[in-house]
């Protein structure tokens, strides 16, 4: 739940992206930094996640064609172990021997695995693709002015007439087709073939396991991802196109890539993708910093071989280790902002208050009888509720540890199961907004948990007069056999205030947690330790007030 409310995964992918870029200042862009900094900028490409593609050294695995054939098999070998250790592990935890189900989850599960698997490996893939194709030009006979090209990462091949260069040229081919073309396509079209889904907020297995394309951004901007992922491959690698034998001794590279990085700041600026301006923020500050590396690297190259020109043409007292240092200080920024973030985030695991019983002092029991697999189920109507019963979720994992609630997002496999979730859960909590009772999943479920005589409790974020428009809506629209009107309304309506002030809405929780606790085995055997109810950290006392208020 803290990583619901703090979502790091945007915040991961952009400082991922930020250094993954920035590691290519010298490979690609040609910048060479001062040496008193070489040890620091080894240590970034650990951020380049590479690991997962040169398990072996260059000098192991053999000829240049060779490299590229693991460069692109590794990965997959991985993925393949990694499916592996899901399976078994869903073998392991299944709770059900439905076979069908356990395939969904399997397929879920290795998808979403696939998909962030790939997005880590990707850029530094593409930019082994790429060693393929990336030449440097050498003079070798000074009075004729003629040059010869070796490729960089095998100087033995010649990139000038060299069967052996041509085979590994056409192999280089295939694969920039495969993974860095052909990969953010088949994630374009996942997202094209959720697209509805996600719009009208609705949750499938098939939309859960693209999420993390998909849900840092506003419903309108579902394909961001893609363009990000497109802009940081072009840095990375498809601007090694440019002025192949000689871009890495030029600024030419450096250029185009800080106005691709300017014209997606104004973009990212006109357009505000993330759905949370934290996020939006932090996407601001890596851009800005990743535009003035870029400038610095520019710099660099004026100032590496000649202090002379570098006086001259930037300013008095400028060099390359202060270029360098410079550029040092970028890449320390971001990694200052990720630490104070990540240490906000543990102290908000370790300080964020729960429920805890008012008689004992201590968190409650949340024993489940043998038959229940959930502590509650949250019923809503997708249309009007959707948003507002995730939010009552989170909040109520958030405060309450170890209470599991089923909720569709996180459990629904398959429609056809309802009957059989809602027989799973010790309470059945509905969370009423407008046209509840007209829905006819809405309706399997209330039908279920009466026929299951399950405790229902109704909670409302309405006001309290309309209490007799839901009744007389389920008097409407739920009249199948017993008299269901009585049932769900049995218990008192809760209000639900968790939109409003932060004090209200633990009142709203602790009701909420109290109407689950009462029904848990424990608490059924032991119901005096709940006579003086919950509380949630330091409560605040009831006021009084001083004199009548009319």
């Amino acid at each position: 739940v803290l990583v619901s409310n703090h979502t790091p995964q945007a915040k991961f992918k952009l400082v991922i992206s930020f250094f993954q870029v920035v590691n290519t200042l010298t490979p690609v862009y040609g910048v060479r930094f001062d040496p008193i900094f070489s040890s620091y900028f080894k240590s970034l490409r650990l951020l380049n996640f590479n690991e997962f593609t040169q398990i072996l050294p260059a000098t192991c695995a053999g000829t240049m064609r060779t490299r590229l054939i693991f460069t692109v098999t590794i990965p997959f070998g991985i993925m393949f172990i990694g499916y592996i250790v899901i399976c078994i592990h869903a073998l392991i935890s299944r709770e059900t021997n439905d076979t069908s189900d356990l395939k969904t989850k399997l397929w879920g599960r290795t998808l979403k695995f696939s998909i962030i698997f790939t997005y880590i490996v990707l850029p530094g893939s593409s930019g082994q693709i790429f060693d393929a194709y990336l030449c440097n030009s050498f003079k070798n006979n000074d009075m004729a002015m003629t040059r010869s090209s070796y490729l960089a990462a095998d100087p033995i091949l010649s990139c000038e007439d060299d069967s052996d260069y041509t085979s590994v040229l056409r192999l280089f081919w295939a694969l920039f087709v495969i993974w860095p073309v052909m990969i953010p396509l088949l994630m374009f079209g996942l997202l094209w073939k959720i697209r509805r889904l996600v719009r009208a907020k609705r949750t499938t297995p098939l939309a859960e396991a693209c999420s993390f394309l998909w849900r840092d951004y506003n419903e309108g901007n579902l394909y961001w991802e893609i363009l990000d992922l497109y802009r940081k491959i072009f840095l990375t690698g498809f601007i090694l196109l440019i002025d192949r034998a000689e871009g890495a001794t030029r600024i030419l590279r450096l250029l185009v890539a800080t106005g691709l990085s300017v014209l997606y700041f104004g973009f990212l600026l006109r357009v505000r993708p993330y759905k949370q301006a934290g996020n939006l923020d932090f996407a601001f500050v890596s851009n800005i910093l990743l535009i003035l590396c870029f400038i610095f690297g520019t710099v660099l190259h004026f100032c590496e071989e000649d202090d002379d020109i570098c006086k001259t043409y930037i300013a008095t007292g400028f060099n390359s280790f202060r270029a360098s240092l410079l550029v040092v200080l970028m890449t320390m920024v971001m990694l200052v902002i990720i630490l104070v973030f990540l240490c906000v985030f543990a102290i908000d695991a370790i300080h964020t208050p729960s429920v805890r019983v008012v008689n004992t002092g201590s968190k409650p029991n949340l024993e489940l009888p043998g038959d229940c697999k959930f502590h509650a189920f949250f019923s809503h109507i997708w249309s009007t509720g959707q948003a507002k019963t995730h939010t009552a979720v989170r909040k109520m994992q958030l405060f309450l540890p170890g209470v599991r609630i089923w909720l569709d997002v996180d459990e629904l496999t398959h429609v056809d199961q309802l009957e059989e979730s809602v027989n799973s859960c010790v309470v059945i909590i509905i969370f009423y907004t407008k046209g509840y009772f007209r829905s006819k999943n809405c309706q399997r479920e209330v039908y279920a948990a009466v026929g299951a005589d399950k405790p229902i409790y109704l909670i409302y974020e309405s006001d309290i007069r309309d209490i007799e428009v839901m009744k007389k809506e389920c008097n409407k629209y739920c009249n199948k056999g017993e008299n269901i009107l009585d049932k769900v309304f049995a218990n008192d309506p809760i209000p639900w205030l968790g939109s409003s002030n932060s004090i209200f809405a633990i009142e709203s929780i602790k009701l909420v947690s109290l109407a689950i606790l009462r029904h848990l085995p424990f608490y059924l055997r032991v119901p005096g330790q709940l006579e003086k109810g919950v509380k949630i950290g330091n409560n605040c006392n009831q006021v009084n007030f001083p004199s009548p208020v009319d």
